[in-house]
């Protein structure tokens, strides 16, 4: 069935006209990036409306909540059996897209969600509790909002990393942040990474960040408010392990709608021909990921070109249905890795130039014909890639 986005709008609008308590939805999607509908309910909670939406029924694989009831201001609904257990059917996180909004109601301060970051939690901090941290590492980020009950709108103006005595100086935190809270809540998004001084170190460091907020009251009474909020850090930080335990996923060159249109690697899933979950070690991945910690290997993400990592310190590289093409500065990097002991291991799906022809469709929405970027994986791409070493996938 084909809703437009403008229907939404016109109805959200003549919510906020009739000042309403509370929305129900019971649609949804993958399209995070559908700017004026996102915008529109975040209107919504800013109007002080409650908005409960379906989160989908894509489930059991992890990442699969639909928009916009994976929005943090809004309340997702999903599905339980008989024996009060989530059902099988039913979409459930993490959500997969670097917006993190929260909407709760608080007496007026400003506070954190989550409070704490104890990165040896399990299984509230999964996955960062199943692997520690080491120097050298790709950065391991986390994501926190910010929660200002102050007023709709509001200010970060100092975000501080506080070591502990005697081993927190070992570890480095850098941070981003949206510097405008709007509305009610933003995000502060948290780099961790070990110091050089660290790469013999075995044991817990702890710290803590502190931030504070400043806010003008929704009463009209113009006073400025501001608290200064503070995040507990904890983990766990072990020597650098041998370069064979240590493997590289390629997640720069994963791309997914609704960036494009990326069919599904099940060309019969008909009813959902977009790949929107991301192919990601903490998603779809989970098993693969779980595995291989299992038997003593740790897994890093890349999120950059290759010519930005260092590849001699990982004993292989994965490459898992990549959708990117890959540069020529990337690919004679990768050369000069793999003939210096670098592992390649490569997984890829399906291409067909003839059948890319066959998955097109209308959509009502653009008007337009929407024709796949590429299939599965891009095995041109990979070819490229690869004829260096005589490999073609056929």
């Amino acid at each position: 069935m084909v809703s437009y986005t403008s229907w939404f709008l016109d109805a959200f609008n003549y919510a906020i006209m009739r000042k309403i308590d509370v929305l129900n939805l019971s649609i949804g999607g993958p399209d995070f990036m559908d700017h004026p509908f996102v915008d529109k309910v975040w209107e919504l909670s800013a109007n002080k409306v409650i908005m409960v939406s379906a989160i989908g029924n894509d489930g059991p694989l992890y990442g699969t909540l639909n928009n916009p009831a994976d929005q943090m201001d809004v309340i997702g609904v999903g599905g339980i059996g008989f024996d009060d257990r989530i059902a099988k059917f039913s979409s459930r996180g993490m959500t997969t897209w670097e917006l993190p909004h929260f909407l709760r109601q608080y007496e007026p301060q400003a506070s954190l969600s989550p409070s704490y970051i104890d990165l040896t939690e399990c299984q509230y901090m999964w996955p960062y509790c199943t692997q520690p941290l080491y120097h050298s590492a790709q950065p391991t980020i986390a994501n926190v909002t910010v929660i200002n009950g102050l007023g709709v709108s509001g200010r970060v103006r100092e975000v501080t990393w506080h070591p502990h005595l005697p081993h927190g100086v070992l570890l480095s935190v850098s941070a981003e942040y949206s510097e405008v809270l709007w509305p009610w809540s933003g995000w502060l998004a948290l780099s961790f990474t070990v110091k050089e001084e660290g790469a013999d170190f075995d044991g817990v460091i702890e710290g803590h960040v502190n931030m504070t907020v400043e806010s003008y009251g929704d009463n009209g009474d113009r006073i400025l408010k501001n608290a200064t909020l503070t995040l507990p850090i904890r983990a766990r930080v072990i020597p650098v392990p041998v370069r064979s335990r240590r493997l590289l996923w390629d997640q720069f060159h994963s791309l997914r709608y609704p960036g494009g249109y990326f069919p599904r690697d099940d060309l019969r899933a008909k009813h959902d021909p977009l790949d929107w979950h991301a192919d990601h070690v903490h998603t779809n991945f989970r098993d693969m990921y779980r595995r291989l910690r299992e038997h003593g290997f740790y897994l890093e993400v890349m999120g950059s070109p290759l010519t930005c990592i260092n590849t001699s310190l990982y004993g292989a590289l994965l490459l898992v249905d990549p959708e990117d093409e890959y540069f020529p500065e990337e690919m004679a990097t990768l050369k000069k890795s793999v003939d210096a002991g670098l592992s390649l291991i490569v997984f890829a799906d399906w291409y067909n130039a003839s059948l890319l022809r066959y998955v097109k469709f209308y959509d009502e929405n653009t008007r337009q014909w929407w024709i796949p970027e590429t299939g599965g994986a891009n095995v041109p791409a990979l070819n490229d890639l690869l004829s260096m070493y005589q490999v073609i996938n056929m």
